[in-house]
């Protein structure tokens, strides 16, 4: 039976020179007579359209395998036994072309998507566990009973989803990881010759960089709509063309999930003065993300987490997503209201995706927005149905930041959090390894208030008459937020003065501040400080 996924196009070899060692080094296995001692079944496991169906047809057009191929599609019946008449079929047919034929080639079963015949007991349809569990057990039989000879390799794209007695049956386990930056370079330079596209080195290298959490199939499709908008437009800008298609074609791991992958546009540019915390942040994460080696030269790794605490209106959630531009990495956020769940074990499982989804598109910044209201403290919140959840949650939290492996910036997972209530935040997390730098961020200084007014008239027409200056001084314990609402308020007065009116006078921002006060106290203020000063 010939493989049906066999790619007419040329392999695409790279970030997969180590699958296919590995596969071969099974074949050499089937040949050698060991059955015990040397395994004849794998399980390549990777992320959907990775390749894995890539990889198993250039392996069989390379040694050109006598191939029987099973899936779900082909095998799956309405009547109970069937399926499992179905499979015996198929292995019988193997075993009698090897018994009769005594071919010279190596014979292979290949079994597309496992998940999808040996699904979880946990995740199998209840309607369809009686029959799921007779399909599972009668693969396994024929897996076990497979003799010397004969190779069976299955993929996965979610291997958390099979059979809990499936994974055992495949000796070896063969991972096709996210291809990495320089794997994606050269696997777009390959697929531009291939779709006779001409890409400058320039263009490649944004490229790679812009591509975290694409896999095969993502930068196939990519690169086919690049072509197509070529074709239909003549004169379009090929650079142009390609930075647009990227913007378009979402990664496939980003697609497969609730949880949602962004990549931010804006960097510290828009953030007006902090030019302490700028720079707190370009020595502490940044540095280490651009000149690994000076870092590494010190003996210091990359922070794996970083809570921003302050003042409500501060613009903590506008800095970290500043902070996800300025490291190239992909963005994920979160809250208390996207976590919880009214079912047992949701929340933890949520918190798990989201992880493993930050690893699939590293480099990944994960925003947690208000940590205090997610994961407080367990002396205050361990009471009650709700301190359960918390408890639960905070839990699965640590485990998952104690897994954060630095693996270069590349592969880097940074954690960001953010708080109005840095005391109410368990002390687990407070420690070095899990939020490693604590950064307050404080109510703008009038430095930063006039910057931030400066950043505002960019975009309002405010007359000459307006001296931002005196509003930076007039506007003492004023937020961000609270800088943003002055102005939208005098915009509104002036409108109401005169509808014809095309700017915005001093006067407008007068009787705004007559009746507008700032949303922080002093006490509130001296509050952030004083927790401050415990860490100094």
């Amino acid at each position: 039976m010939p493989y049906p996924l066999v790619s007419t196009s040329k392999f695409l070899l790279h970030s997969f020179e180590q699958a296919l060692e590995d596969l071969e080094q099974l074949l050499e296995s089937a040949k050698s007579g060991y059955s015990l001692r040397f395994p004849t079944t794998s399980l390549v496991v990777g992320p959907v359209g990775s390749g894995k169906s890539r990889l198993l047809g250039e392996f069989v057009r390379r040694h050109s395998c006598n191939c029987f191929y099973i899936t779900a599609s082909q095998v799956l019946r309405s009547y109970p036994g069937e399926t499992e008449e179905e499979l015996r079929r198929i292995f019988q047919s193997a075993e009698t072309f090897k018994e009769q034929l005594r071919p010279l080639l190596p014979i292979v079963i290949l079994i597309e998507d496992l998940e999808l015949l040996c699904p979880s007991t946990s995740s199998a349809d209840p309607k369809n566990s009686g029959n799921s569990l007779r399909i599972s057990a009668q693969l396994f039989k024929l897996i076990d009973a497979l003799p010397q000879g004969i190779i069976c390799v299955a993929t996965s794209g979610s291997p958390d989803s099979l059979h809990e007695h499936a994974r055992r049956r495949f000796v070896r386990e063969i991972s096709i990881e996210m291809p990495s930056e320089e794997q994606r370079r050269q696997l777009v330079k390959q697929l531009c010759q291939q779709h006779e596209l001409e890409i400058t080195e320039h263009l490649l290298d944004h490229m790679a960089r812009n591509t975290q959490g694409y896999v095969m199939a993502d930068l196939t499709l990519l690169l086919r709509r690049v072509q197509q908008e070529l074709l239909t437009k003549e004169d379009s800008n090929v650079e142009q063309v390609f930075r647009q298609s990227l913007l378009r074609t979402q990664p496939s791991a980003s697609r497969a999930t609730d949880v949602r992958v962004s990549k931010m546009s804006a960097g510290f540019e828009v953030i007006g003065g902090m030019e302490s915390l700028k720079r707190t942040l370009q020595v502490s994460v940044l540095a280490g993300l651009r000149q690994s080696a000076a870092f590494a030269r010190f003996g210091l790794t990359l922070p794996k987490g970083v809570l921003l605490y302050g003042p409500p209106g501060c613009a903590k959630t506008t800095i970290a997503k500043c902070l996800a531009k300025e490291a190239n990495m992909t963005f994920i956020a979160t809250s208390a209201a996207e976590v919880y769940s009214p079912y047992v074990g949701c929340a933890e499982r949520f918190i798990s995706r989201i992880f493993d989804t930050a690893r699939k598109n590293a480099p990944c910044l994960i925003f947690l927005d208000e940590i205090d209201s997610l994961v407080g403290r367990r002396t205050v919140s361990s009471g009650g149905g709700g301190g359960q959840v918390q408890l639960r949650i905070l839990s699965t939290l640590l485990t998952e930041m104690d897994g954060i492996v630095g693996g270069g910036s590349q592969q880097h997972i940074l954690v960001v959090a953010a708080t109005n209530r840095p005391d109410m935040i368990d002390d687990a997390l407070m420690r070095p390894g899990r939020f490693d730098k604590l950064i307050h961020v404080p109510a703008p200084d009038v430095e930063s208030r006039l910057a931030l007014l400066q950043l505002h008239a960019q975009r309002m027409p405010f007359n000459g008459n307006v001296d931002l200056v005196q509003i930076a001084s007039l506007t003492e314990r004023y937020s961000g937020a609270d800088l943003c609402n002055l102005c939208n308020e005098a915009a509104i007065e002036a409108f109401q003065r005169d509808f014809e009116a095309t700017e915005i006078e001093l006067q407008d921002f007068e009787k705004v501040l007559a009746k507008q006060k700032s949303s922080l106290t002093q006490s509130q203020i001296d509050g952030y400080y004083k927790f401050a000063y415990r860490f100094l």
